[in-house]
């Protein structure tokens, strides 16, 4: 890894009188002022991860912080502020940089120390054939276990030789760092770019890597029960290509990485309904309703006018033309020149066109059931009441063909 992914930002910050120093010599507000550190503190970590500033400018110092007011306003509120100190040959840098990030800077240093460690390795050696033991014999005592010396016997005591076991030591380790095996015990760490590989096996593969930083973390807490790579990307392949996580279910990398997912299988498919009734027959059909007769039921209806009705007649009428669109043009076409006929004739009673009904008694009913309401009765519900009390008056039949009120169809 090229550097520090993370740094500490004081929760304090925002409110820190330096900060606010930044603030008035800068102009502006707080939370820009913190934006404008935080930015400049993220470049920092990839690009001056000591906190030396010297190689570059005043305007390269504030388009790495997102400054966007007037040139070089900014790099003197910094210096100003003490967020940058300027030392004796004119050079910049961060004020206590060290002390600020002091655990990223010694894990930074630890891992290119480990990095320089392992590329300065030599290669390993090959024993040669015929070649004899490399032995330390003592000089007065026997029996003595002997072993890295470049004597060729004990000096006639019962010495035990023993071979020198760089070669298989070196052996072993880079068999185990190929293979990704990291249980060599307290304090040992997998080298950074295996590390790197993992994370971005899990990038590639992975559809919720989540934050580069949590995901890191996560690696870097199970870096010594990490299977080999190879069965590391096996694994998110096999999870990846499963129904559980193709439909969206997939936990964050992190929480997978937490909870060792590599150790299980995803689950099998789950079986789908159709499958399952794969032998059901076709899906029975209701038989056709039977054709309704529109005539009969508008006889119905003329049959159940009273013969004392007002206006009977002129209902007779629209009762057979009713029936005449129902034979051209089906029950629809009567249904709607029925319900247009009743709400003719009982506007017709209302207005006192064709006499025979108590009209007062009908306001009167229509009164008493608006107070019952306690005045929360609309207009059209009010029309309604005054129509049902008008057809109620005069002993009209509901003129409809599928619910009349007093007809048997």
């Amino acid at each position: 890894m090229a550097g520090a992914s993370w740094m500490r930002v004081d929760a304090d910050l925002p409110g820190h009188p330096k900060v606010r120093r930044l603030c008035r010599e800068a102009g502006v507000d707080t939370p820009t002022a913190v934006g404008l550190l935080v930015t400049l503190w993220c470049w920092a970590l990839r690009y001056a991860a000591d906190g030396d500033l010297s190689g570059y400018d005043a305007g390269e110092l504030e388009d790495s912080a997102g400054w966007q007011g007037e040139p070089g306003r900014l790099a003197g509120a910094l210096e100003v502020a003490g967020f940058v100190d300027r030392g004796p040959d004119g050079g910049l840098a961060l004020h206590d940089w060290g002390e600020r990030n002091e655990k990223v800077a010694q894990a930074a240093a630890l891992a290119r120390e480990r990095v320089r460690r392992h590329r300065a390795r030599g290669p390993a050696e090959v024993p040669v054939e015929g070649a004899e033991p490399v032995t330390e014999a003592s000089s007065g005592a026997c029996n003595g276990v002997t072993r890295y010396s470049v004597t060729g016997n004990a000096g006639g005591c019962n010495g035990v030789t023993l071979l020198r076991n760089d070669t298989v030591r070196n052996e072993t380790t880079e068999s185990s760092s190929r293979a990704g095996a990291r249980e060599a015990g307290p304090g040992s760490e997998p080298e950074e770019p295996e590390l790197e590989a993992y994370r971005e096996a899990v990038l590639e593969l992975h559809p919720r890597p989540g934050l580069p930083v949590e995901l890191e973390r996560e690696l870097f807490a199970a870096r010594a029960s990490l299977p080999p790579l190879e069965a590391w990307r096996a694994s998110l392949e096999a999870w990846a290509a499963c129904e559980e996580w193709r439909d969206g279910y997939a936990p964050a990398a992190g929480r997978w990485i937490r909870g060792r997912g590599w150790r299980s299988r995803p689950p099998a498919p789950r079986r789908r309904a159709g499958a399952e009734v794969s032998q059901l027959g076709p899906r029975p059909v209701a038989p056709p309703a039977p054709e309704l007769d529109v005539a009969g039921r508008v006889a119905a209806l003329e049959s159940a006018l009273p013969a004392a009705l007002p206006g009977r007649a002129g209902l007779c009428e629209g009762l057979a033309m009713a029936a005449g669109a129902g034979a051209s043009h089906g029950p629809e076409a009567a249904e709607r020149m029925l319900e247009e006929l009743e709400s003719g004739y009982l506007g017709r009673l209302a207005r006192g066109e064709l006499g025979g009904v108590d009209l007062e008694a009908v306001e009167r009913v229509v009164a008493t059931a608006a107070g019952a309401a306690g005045g929360r009765v609309t207009a059209a519900a009010l029309e309604a009441l005054r129509s049902a009390a008008l057809a109620e008056a005069v002993g009209l039949p509901k003129l409809s063909l599928f619910a009349p009120r007093e007809v048997t169809a």
